[in-house]
């Protein structure tokens, strides 16, 4: 898995008490099993692996959340910082995270 290499009883209680629809996406956006460019293209199911937001990198979850130029003001407003770390996920609030996938369209990707 990409982000749950350490635990967090704030994370797991929270996810605990989302509804079905948003561990879903929740799930799928730290297990990379989304539909990313990345694993759209392993799957066969897009052309290429491009991030559809910068059209320059890979599009996989760790770019999307922590890299990608074409989110890093989106991620600044809702994170607090452009460039986050994988393990920061961790720390902030889920809701912080699902305001971000729905706010940057991603949520229709799910």
């Amino acid at each position: 898995m990409l982000f749950l290499n350490s635990r967090s009883d704030l994370f797991t209680s929270e996810l605990l008490n989302l509804d079905k629809q948003a561990v879903r996406m929740i799930v799928g956006l730290q297990t990379g099993h989304w539909d990313l460019n990345n694993h759209m293209h392993n799957r066969l199911l897009a052309d290429d692996d491009l991030c559809r937001f910068c059209l320059e990198e890979e599009e996989t979850t760790v770019h999307v959340l922590c890299q990608c130029e074409g989110l890093a003001r989106l991620r600044l407003r809702i994170m607090g910082e452009p460039y986050p770390s994988p393990c920061s996920f961790m720390e902030e609030p889920l809701s912080r995270l699902k305001a971000f996938i729905n706010e940057s369209g991603l949520r229709a990707f799910l």
